[in-house]
């Protein structure tokens, strides 16, 4: 059987090392103006502190942050891919909005047989049935019982998944 060979590395002295990289650190900082910036905030007294304390102690601001918390929550866990697409048509659908100002010489009633040959439009209703889908599943969301943001999103209720589709 082989014998263990006994090596044990010589340390190497890194407290030089730390020291070098503070210094770096504090002349960065300097060169940068943070150093300015926080001595320049130190030395204006804390009035900027107590403003900053009196804005963050009032309910408006809680609920601000407790919305952006929700918000960031949310926003993760949306696909990438799925808000790329979502915004992309939402823009498409915003310019033709846009575009299409009411013009009385072009633009006719339909009348009872126009209105029949939208009701047969295969294209239109392809286009129509997702935006149904959503108001109906969105009608749902608000019927639910609402719950604290946060427990929505705590790892041990998990995410609470909107209402299945009927």
């Amino acid at each position: 059987m082989a014998q263990p060979i006994e090596f044990t590395p010589t340390p190497v002295d890194t407290s030089g090392a730390a020291r070098a990289e503070l210094e770096t650190l504090i002349r960065t900082l300097h060169e940068h103006g943070v150093l300015r910036l926080a001595n320049d905030l130190v030395a204006t007294n804390t009035e900027w502190l107590q403003i900053l304390a009196n804005g963050l102690g009032k309910p408006g601001t809680g609920r601000a942050i407790q919305n952006i918390a929700v918000f960031a929550m949310l926003l993760s866990r949306i696909d990438p891919t799925q808000l790329y697409k979502l915004l992309s048509a939402l823009h498409g659908s915003l310019e033709s909005v846009a575009s299409s100002a009411p013009d009385d010489t072009h633009r006719a009633a339909p009348g009872i047989l126009g209105l029949y040959r939208l009701l047969k439009d295969e294209t239109l209703w392809r286009a129509l049935a997702p935006v149904i889908e959503a108001i109906r599943v969105f009608g749902k969301g608000l019927d639910a019982q609402a719950e604290s943001p946060i427990s929505a999103f705590t790892a041990t209720a998990g995410f609470a998944a909107p209402p299945p589709h009927a």
